[in-house]
């Protein structure tokens, strides 16, 4: 008979319906920061699954744990942190006889049962504070191994388990994936600490144009995004989109890393609006609640960029206008981006101009499919009445 094949995140989730378990050891920013992370995967993939806080976790755990954030945040792995295969905290992560350190790292694994410790969890935890945010981001996700170590460029090191005859776990790491060199500037923007980096291996008498034009995508989301609270964050600029697709293992024009505060976008003459949207999604969890829908979180990086693959908003017009609480949901993700994004960025425009920024932030970014109604009579207004300006405003 073969040996069971190792257990994956994804294998995991198809397991039976999970529970999610968060940590709320952290500061009030960083355990919500954690719960709409987790809401955010629950709401999209499993709406039936439950969630229960770490301090819950006093005895017998509940079937197909998916836990959210390492030691420093989260209470039950800080409990059984002595018993398990590796440490992450703050700062630090020790796995397969290696050390980690500083708060770019993530881990995401499903973790073996221990008999009469713990059993078989979903692990995903960074070094970082809060450690977890996109965690779940197609970038990381797109390696689906029993061990994931990422980092700014996406996963570093996959591996897997063995465990031994005492029924301990020992991880087994594979090689490290490529890093090079970067010429590093550090700037203030509108008051954002802006760290640029610039392959070393490029001409560095280009990198003053395309740290210009970066700078002012980004002054751009600052502007629009109406915030006087401090952020920091780093963009590295690529020469090219193939050296972008050989160093982070992500071919599109832009793209995030979010745990790690971490931008990346290559020279070309769109670089302006593309760095004003991907800044966007960094600049958005230091400041605002956690986004509780793709649909907000992609409409409002359209909304700051002011239109979508170098199109002004104004020129979607052939859209079909659909209710914005189907749209939160896993239909989003269903439909093709070259449709829900500018549909997104026309949702949030119309929603901003309709009711101002503040309520869209504090009341309709974090909602989900089954908050929608209940969000838009906190801002004032109805599901109706915004539906029908959003289909006014695609067909005007």
């Amino acid at each position: 008979m073969k040996p069971a094949p190792p257990v994956t995140p994804r294998s995991f989730f198809q397991r039976g319906l999970p529970t999610y378990i968060v940590g709320t050891t952290g500061d009030d920013f960083t355990d919500r920061a954690i719960s709409g992370q987790a809401e955010l995967i629950r709401s999209l993939l499993t709406p039936d699954a439950k969630k229960l806080a770490d301090t819950e976790i006093t005895g017998t755990w509940p079937a197909n744990p998916v836990v959210y954030g390492g030691a420093h945040v989260n209470a039950a792995i800080a409990a059984i942190a002595k018993d398990l295969p590796f440490e992450i905290t703050a700062n630090k992560l020790v796995i397969g006889g290696q050390m980690f350190t500083g708060d770019g790292y993530a881990l995401i694994t499903v973790v073996p049962a221990r008999a009469g410790k713990y059993p078989e969890m979903l692990l995903y935890a960074g070094t970082g504070t809060p450690g977890i945010t996109e965690i779940n981001s197609p970038s990381i996700a797109r390696v689906d191994a029993p061990i994931v170590i990422a980092d700014a460029f996406g996963p570093l090191i996959v591996g897997s388990w063995q465990i031994g005859a005492d029924g301990v776990a020992t991880a087994k790491l594979n090689k490290p994936g490529r890093r090079v060199e970067w010429r590093a500037t550090e700037t203030t923007i509108a008051g954002a600490q802006v760290t640029f980096n610039l392959w070393s291996g490029a001409p560095a008498e280009a990198d003053g144009p395309a740290i210009e034009l970066a700078s002012k995508g980004i002054e751009t989301a600052l502007k629009k995004l109406a915030t006087d609270r401090p952020v920091a964050f780093t963009v590295y600029i690529h020469p090219d989109q193939r050296s972008k697709q050989a160093l982070t293992g992500n071919g599109g024009a832009g793209h995030v890393t979010a745990f790690t505060r971490t931008v990346h976008v290559f020279r070309h003459d769109g670089l302006e609006s593309l760095t004003a949207h991907e800044a966007t999604h960094v600049i958005t969890p230091q400041i605002w609640p956690p986004v509780g829908s793709p649909l907000f979180g992609e409409g409002v990086a359209v909304w700051t960029a002011g239109g979508y693959a170098g199109q002004p908003l104004s020129s979607f017009k052939k859209l079909s206008p659909r209710p914005v609480k189907e749209m939160l949901g896993a239909a989003f993700r269903k439909a093709p981006e070259g449709e829900t994004y500018p549909f997104a960025g026309i949702v949030v425009a119309t929603l901003v101009a309709k009711l101002g920024i503040v309520k869209v932030r504090d009341h309709l970014y974090g909602a989900t499919t089954a908050t929608w109604d209940d969000a838009c009579k906190a801002a004032g207004t109805t599901a109706a009445e915004l539906d029908a300006a959003i289909a006014s405003a695609i067909t005007r």
